[in-house]
């Protein structure tokens, strides 16, 4: 065995049984860098949280990439896209594309048909609000949307005549109505408006206050029949579309570049080509500035764990004066005494690593199980403080944090040098 690691360890059975002053600064130090090493855990363990959570509620309405006309409306209302012309066989092939969906918007007014609601004269009292129906298609992702759905259930969007929508918790709540009730919607179809009646099949909520507050849900076939497409009887309603959502396998390729290497080229200057980034740019920023605060808390963690371990060395460095001595009489050289404290200190380090990562995974254990953490959601876009388990970033913090913590005991030990064998054989301490 490697002569310094073996003192190096001697020391550290020894220092267990210690009555010296030295025990408890080394166990501070070590429960400083337990704490600090938690708190960058457990700091980028809810970043990622926040991260991977409102994304998936922002993927849940608009996917990584739509394609509409570029002249729609203002209003929200889908211009017509036809299928028949859409290269959505050449697009498919990409091999970072999961699947393509079409949708539409068309915006309405909404008014409840529950006549139980009165005034204090006894008039029959209906709220009326305004919306924007997005339709889907049967073979839709619903997996996302079932996720926020509170009450009812997902309808089967398949069929032309099938009346279920699904609104928000929000705009339930001001319309005062519940599922299997009766609502009428006005559409401005031909330039005149049209009633129509729904039974509400389900109730969402995702917490994003834009969405829920503007967004219904509705089947494609059925928007498509109050749209009048197609525009004659030779034609099927599903030559037509209001637009196109593509789903990425990564998020990562959900970017400027690759939409212009293998998405625009199959379109002209007609057509809009957004990505989810870009719709709802002003979270995508918080997001980022999320992990901006993560940075500055990872390295004011790392100095503070620094700042202990080279107080801890030097307080041990000062105890074992005598020790120096001893072995610099006997020919151990300056480096080789030096070591011995580097090792020391980075078996300390491990020792507070270890209980670092435990207490962090105890508590990102308890959150995700107990969701003892809660948050206002309409701050925060979330009712509980997301833990996720992002093991890659784990890892890095550990190796990096270890790493630079290990090196910083250089310079303490530098003080080894300095001390004098004779002085240091009578030193008393």
């Amino acid at each position: 065995m490697n002569t310094e690691l073996f003192i190096a360890k001697r020391m550290l059975k020894k220092e267990k049984h210690s009555k010296k002053i030295s025990k408890p600064i080394v166990w501070i130090s070590i429960a400083g860098i337990s704490l600090g090493l938690a708190v960058m855990i457990i700091t980028i363990s809810i970043a990622t949280g926040f991260q991977s959570e409102i994304k998936q509620k922002l993927l849940s309405f608009g996917n990584h990439i739509q394609i509409e006309r570029l002249y729609k409306n203002s209003n929200y209302e889908s211009s017509p896209i036809s299928t028949i012309d859409f290269p959505i066989d050449s697009i498919i092939k990409n091999n970072k594309i999961r699947s393509i969906h079409k949708f539409a918007y068309k915006p309405a007014i909404i008014q409840t048909k529950n006549n139980s609601l009165k005034n204090k004269d006894g008039i029959t009292i209906r709220e009326v609000e305004g919306i924007v129906f997005k339709g889907l298609e049967e073979n839709y992702n619903k997996n996302f949307l079932k996720k926020y759905l509170i009450h009812g259930k997902m309808p089967k969007f398949k069929s032309i005549d099938n009346d279920t929508v699904i609104l928000s918790n929000i705009t339930a709540k001001k319309l005062r109505t519940n599922i299997n009730e009766k609502i009428s919607a006005f559409f401005i179809i031909d330039n005149k408006p049209k009633q129509r009646n729904f039974i509400l099949g389900g109730i969402y909520e995702t917490g994003l206050q834009n969405i829920d507050e503007k967004f219904g849900f509705i089947g494609l076939n059925k928007l498509s029949a109050l749209n009048k497409w197609p525009f004659s009887k030779k034609e099927s309603n599903l030559n037509y579309t209001g637009g196109y959502e593509i789903v990425l396998k990564n998020f990562k390729d959900c970017n400027s570049t690759f939409i212009k290497e293998n998405i625009k080229p199959f379109f002209n200057a007609e057509f809009s080509i957004t990505t989810i980034k870009e719709r709802h740019n002003e979270i995508f920023k918080w997001l980022e500035l999320i992990y901006q605060n993560v940075y500055i808390i990872i390295v004011l963690m790392i100095v503070v764990s620094i700042i202990n371990m080279t107080a801890a060395l030097l307080v041990l460095i000062i105890e074992r004066t005598k020790m120096i001595g001893i072995l610099k009489s006997i020919g151990m050289k300056n480096w080789g005494i030096r070591k011995i404290f580097i090792f020391h200190g980075g078996f300390l380090i491990g020792t507070g690593f270890f209980f670092g990562n435990l207490l962090a995974f105890i508590i990102i254990f308890l959150q995700n199980h107990f969701e003892i953490l809660t948050l206002p959601q309409e701050n925060y876009f979330l009712n509980v403080v997301p833990m996720h388990f992002p093991i890659k970033n784990i890892v890095y913090i550990n190796l990096i944090s270890f790493a630079v913590c290990f090196f910083a005991l250089v310079l303490p030990s530098f003080l080894t040098t300095k001390i004098s064998p004779v002085k240091a054989i009578q030193t008393e301490i």
